[in-house]
């Protein structure tokens, strides 16, 4: 078994539902951040609990999980930001 990366194609909105995955991890990271500047001495733990709390009702929101995919996909196309849409490389671990 070979330790190198394999690639795949993601197509469609194949791409969108793995990047709408990877936006909610960063969400819920940059979340449980929060948590711990805004409220000092919140013990970590407890703020990834709060920030994954947070996540899931976001996850179980359908016009929630429509507003992320929304987001995700202009910034595909660059409607978001800077007016240029972006290539992607999957690479599968």
């Amino acid at each position: 078994m070979s330790n190198e990366p394999k690639a795949f194609l993601l197509e469609g909105q194949g791409v969108v539902d793995m990047l709408v995955l990877i936006w909610l991890d960063g969400f819920t990271s940059g979340a449980s951040t929060a948590l711990l500047t805004a409220l000092e001495g919140i013990p970590e733990e407890a703020a990834d609990e709060l920030a994954n709390r947070i996540s899931d009702r976001i996850q179980q929101d359908p016009l929630a999980m429509l507003e992320v995919e929304r987001e995700v996909k202009e910034r595909l196309t660059g409607d978001a930001v800077d007016g240029s849409g972006r290539t992607i490389t999957a690479v599968k671990p």
